[in-house]
């Protein structure tokens, strides 16, 4: 999926544009950290973790 540079210079002239990508961005950042803690735990303990 390619998005035009256009269409991301449109996107984030606005502050509604920005504010997306970023909650886009942090949403995507929470879950591989938190994808890596319960990796770090099931390798320190073994067991399955769940870490919201």
């Amino acid at each position: 999926m390619k998005i035009r540079r256009e269409t991301w210079n449109r996107l984030l002239k606005h502050p509604c544009g920005q504010f997306a990508v970023v909650t886009v961005l942090m949403l995507i950042l929470f879950a591989l950290v938190g994808l890596g803690v319960s990796f770090f735990l099931n390798v320190l303990f073994g067991d399955d973790w769940m870490v919201f």
